[in-house]
């Protein structure tokens, strides 16, 4: 792992429950970027082995896309977390969890559109695409920070789940300016089950934003266009 100024580099579970006491106390890792804008990547982050169909990975996502979902539903439940509601604003998983009508205005994350994955391989990786980490992704929100600091431990606990890079934007130390502003936790893991690894998928690699309230009702298409533009 990178200490502070960069990445935390988190293999095993029993690593993640380790690191992740002092990761969320103290606000973690630094940035997303360097000074300098240029990404940097722990250098197990991609699928591996490396995939050199973007094809194959969007057939891994759809399928892993489930898997995840049943994760981040759990986690939710657990820690408080809200879901971006197709009434507008964000409802409590708890709640909708016991009322089918509310559950069924939930709108969880889909995998990544093929245009914008194909943007990102040519545009930000040289065109390998096991460098798209985040085609399966998932978010959940939080109204606070406490709350959302309870979803990282339980991730952190979680003996199958594998945390291979923790991105702490809310870190105050992080240059806000790098990202137009823009604040939350990405987190990049690995799902290893008995049904992921009959499924070929437990070396898939998957994204999970953790976003404070403020930040997640900013979101939306015109706002993440602006945000790629940037």
């Amino acid at each position: 792992r990178r200490s502070a100024g960069g990445w935390w580099n988190l293999n095993s579970p029993k690593t993640v429950a380790g690191n992740a006491k002092t990761a969320t106390a103290t606000a973690g890792a630094a940035s997303s970027q360097s000074n300098s804008g240029t990404e940097e990547r722990p250098d197990n982050l991609i699928h591996y082995p490396p995939i050199r169909s973007l094809d194959q990975i969007f057939a891994q996502a759809q399928v892993m896309h489930h898997v995840l979902l049943d994760k981040v539903k759990a986690w939710s439940l657990l820690c408080e977390g809200m879901v971006r509601s197709t009434q507008g604003g964000f409802v409590s998983w708890k709640a909708a969890s016991q009322d089918p009508e509310l559950a069924a205005t939930c709108r969880w994350a889909e995998p990544k559109g093929h245009k914008r994955a194909i943007e990102k391989q040519l545009r930000s990786y040289s065109g390998d695409p096991s460098k798209l980490v985040d085609v399966c992704r998932q978010a959940i929100v939080f109204s606070t920070l406490g709350s959302l600091r309870d979803c990282v431990m339980r991730i952190a606990e979680d003996s199958e789940v594998s945390v291979l890079r923790v991105k702490n934007r809310l870190n105050p130390s992080f240059d806000s300016s790098l990202s137009a502003g823009y604040r939350d936790v990405a987190l990049n893991l690995r799902i290893t089950s008995p049904l992921t690894a009959a499924l070929a998928l437990d070396l898939h690699v998957c994204e999970l934003q953790l976003l404070l309230l403020p930040f997640a009702s900013l979101k939306s298409n015109e706002g993440h266009k602006r945000y790629v533009e940037f």
